[in-house]
């Protein structure tokens, strides 16, 4: 679900193209992870709890291939303790993320 958000948000940039076939040869590379996804209950199990996401982006450019590295975080509190509030925080801190990563991207 990331990779296809970071995907699509970086499709909407003018400046960006994403390869999809390994016949084109990508100007940069960029990689991107999540090293921490959590609930957190901070507040009790019945409160909404703090959802936290922290993603390593990297990219890769040139032919000297200088590389870029930085860590984006959200944090986003669900609107209730459901599974379906927790799934809305988690798809919005995710759009938050994509949409920092591709301004960085842009300026890079």
């Amino acid at each position: 679900m990331f990779r296809l958000a970071l995907i699509d948000q970086l499709e909407q940039s003018s400046r960006t193209r994403v390869a999809r076939s390994d016949f084109q040869k990508p100007a940069d590379i960029m990689s991107a992870e999540i090293s921490q996804f959590t609930a957190t209950f901070d507040q009790g199990l019945k409160a909404p709890p703090l959802i936290t996401i922290v993603v390593r982006a990297e990219v890769a450019s040139g032919a000297a291939r200088d590389v870029a590295v930085r860590s984006f975080e959200s944090r986003t509190r669900a609107t209730d303790a459901t599974v379906t509030s927790i799934v809305a925080a988690y798809r919005a801190g995710v759009s938050n993320i994509t949409q920092e990563i591709t301004v960085w991207y842009r300026n890079i």
